[in-house]
């Protein structure tokens, strides 16, 4: 895989957010935990999944409002939970990784448990979403990269770009992501975003190289030695809102890594524009969500949820 210097890279000064809160411990005996593969946000309830547990919601004071699921292997426990999916007022969809299955929840009651279709390769660590009763999920095929499924149909789509490399597995894992009335796919080693219909027409492409960090993370790669047992992620989480797609962008520099920078693509017009650099103070975040003028973001290493104010201009 190779790496050239984009003419069109667009130089923008990261802003350094201001912290307004560090969450470790909600309410009683209740601490974050260092495994947390998503999170997501509505109205006033945040959203995480506690690996070892299941969904965790907290209220607008940060305290646990509930918990859905635990872990085990009865009808609506887990064996990893990982990430998840709102749909309308109260359901989400939730990846049971070690069953290869996704249960449904409604309000507080396990409704359904979905199995992953035969004939695929599910990635983890990759967003997906649902729409109409389908979920849209990232897979690793030799001609498709997104499958929609229910419990009683299939269907693989979308296609592979000149830079995936679907014969290297885990190189091809992209974020799915719902947007308004289409989605988009977003690389996660090669930074590739693109714009399909529901049906899986691609609508658009845009070259994620115009932001200088991710040319700067292919440019490391490049010049990193290739071990076929690993790997390193670009793009370690994605979420839209509002029009904008935040990207958190991992860096390496002297051999060490950072995820600790938000870049964002505005796409409310037809010509989409990388807009705003975020610099966040933790070195090392490894999922995060956007809603009310505010990121939420999961630093592993210390085991919390940092909140950081957005600049009132987006």
């Amino acid at each position: 895989m190779g790496c050239r210097k984009n003419p069109h890279t667009t130089h923008i000064n990261p802003v350094d957010l201001p912290l307004d809160t560090t969450l470790s411990e909600l309410g009683d005996s209740f601490f974050v935990p260092s495994q947390v593969r998503c999170m997501d946000s509505s109205k006033e309830l945040l959203y995480y999944t506690d690996y070892a547990g299941g969904l965790v919601v907290l209220d607008k004071d940060y305290q646990v409002k509930k918990q859905l699921g635990a872990r085990g292997q009865g009808p609506g426990e887990f064996l990893g939970a990982a990430h998840f999916c709102l749909v309308g007022k109260d359901s989400v969809y939730i990846l049971n990784e070690g069953k290869h299955s996704i249960d449904v929840y409604v309000g507080d009651e396990n409704k359904q448990t979905i199995s992953f279709p035969k004939g695929a390769r599910f990635t983890f660590n990759t967003r997906f979403f649902v729409d109409k009763g389908k979920i849209y999920h990232s897979v690793i095929t030799k001609e498709f990269p997104v499958v929609a499924f229910n419990n009683d149909t299939s269907v693989f789509m979308c296609s592979y770009t000149p830079f995936d490399d679907s014969s290297m597995g885990r190189h091809a894992t992209k974020h799915v992501l719902k947007g308004d009335n289409s989605f988009f796919l977003i690389g996660c080693v090669y930074p590739t975003l693109e714009q399909y219909s529901m049906d899986g027409e691609l609508l658009k492409q845009f070259d994620l190289s115009v932001i200088p960090a991710i040319l700067q993370m292919m440019q490391a790669y490049r010049d990193t030695p290739k071990d076929p047992g690993s790997y390193f992620t670009v793009i370690q989480d994605a979420c839209y809102y509002d029009s904008n797609l935040y990207l958190l962008i991992g860096l390496l520099k002297d051999g060490n890594y950072s995820y600790n920078t938000v870049a964002v693509i505005n796409i409310s017009d037809p010509e989409w524009k990388y807009t705003e650099c975020f610099h966040l103070s933790g070195k090392v975040y490894d999922t995060f969500c956007v809603n009310d003028g505010k990121i939420y973001i999961h630093d592993p290493s210390r085991s919390c949820l940092d909140v950081f104010r957005l600049n009132n201009s987006i």
